[in-house]
């Protein structure tokens, strides 16, 4: 579990998409697709899960890169949080 890890931006993409497929079914059927640039380094999950959160204005990248493997920022999470929770309401 690692509790005192950071956390990656590829690690809160694929928890963020999961609870809100869960919180509003219908956001799974929207399109998931991925317009960041090296997609190969990324796993098919984290494809999906970065490409429904692009979609619903979530989560945006620099200069076409989203850096999956980079470490989450204190105010990368609050507006992930943030735009989440608009999601659901």
């Amino acid at each position: 579990f690692q509790p005192n890890k950071a956390v990656t931006r590829e690690q809160m993409a694929i928890v963020t998409a999961k609870y809100l497929a869960l919180e509003r079914p219908a956001i799974a059927a929207l399109n998931t697709r991925n317009t960041f640039k090296a997609v190969d380094d990324m796993n098919a999950q984290t494809i999906t899960a970065i490409g429904l959160l692009q979609q619903l204005e979530v989560i945006g990248g620099e200069n076409g890169q989203f850096n999956p493997k980079g470490n989450l920022t204190r105010a990368q999470f609050a507006k992930i949080f943030t735009l989440s929770l608009m999601v659901v309401e």
